[in-house]
């Protein structure tokens, strides 16, 4: 019986191109400037934690349908091009693809409708009748990646784990991974992964794994 594996993906930056599902969403309700970019800098400063972050800026959206956030996503961040290939192939060897993520799940269920997801841990917005209440679901926070993927392993039974990412939130995420991949990212970060991958379009991932994930070894 063939042993599990698990990918795991961050999602912002990494899947997408373009700005954060956060960023997105407060651009098109006209919230960012100035009180969404307040709230990122007294974040950045230590005025608040991050739970405060996130339902700072959950507020801004309060009042606003579903429906209507979920087309300024649509219209606003950008879905790498190839992202089917790399599914594809981790599928084909027996990995259980999902999400870590601390983006927004009106991005991550626009993804999981057109390609395999097994697992989503992502934050949200919290909606009433499809309205959105002004409140965030906060599930995964900025520095907690790590023991997510250690809990993910556990559940899964997962004697290999590879995960991918392109910011410094993801660098516990790689330490808990067999093997990981820095997408599109910068040097300070690049660092702690065990590869590192350039590229708008994810299909060139597929020729970085190949002969990685051929004979897949704890690390």
């Amino acid at each position: 019986m063939q042993e599990c594996r698990i990918a795991i993906f961050d999602v912002d930056g990494t899947l997408t191109a373009g700005p954060s599902a956060w960023r997105a969403l407060l651009d098109g309700c006209n919230k960012w400037d100035p009180q969404g970019e307040e709230i990122l800098s007294m974040f950045q400063s230590g005025q608040i934690d991050y739970w405060e972050f996130c339902q700072a800026h959950a507020r801004l959206l309060e009042r606003i349908p579903k429906r209507q956030l979920t087309e300024i996503i649509r219209a606003s961040v950008r879905v790498r091009d190839g992202i089917a290939e790399p599914f594809s192939f981790l599928k084909a060897l027996g990995y259980r693809i999902g999400f870590v993520s601390t983006g927004l799940q009106v991005l991550t269920d626009l993804i999981r409708a057109q390609y395999p997801v097994d697992f989503c841990r992502v934050n949200r917005l919290e909606f009433s009748y499809g309205i959105s209440t002004g409140r965030a679901i906060v599930e995964v926070f900025e520095n907690d990646k790590k023991s997510h993927a250690v809990e993910l392993a556990a559940l899964y039974g997962a004697r290999h784990v590879i995960s991918f990412g392109d910011s410094r939130g993801d660098i516990g995420l790689f330490a808990a991974s067999d093997v990981s991949v820095a997408v599109n990212s910068y040097p300070d970060v690049e660092c702690f992964s065990t590869y590192s991958y350039t590229g708008d379009s994810l299909v060139g991932l597929t020729t970085l794994l190949a002969p990685i994930l051929s004979e897949p070894q704890r690390q």
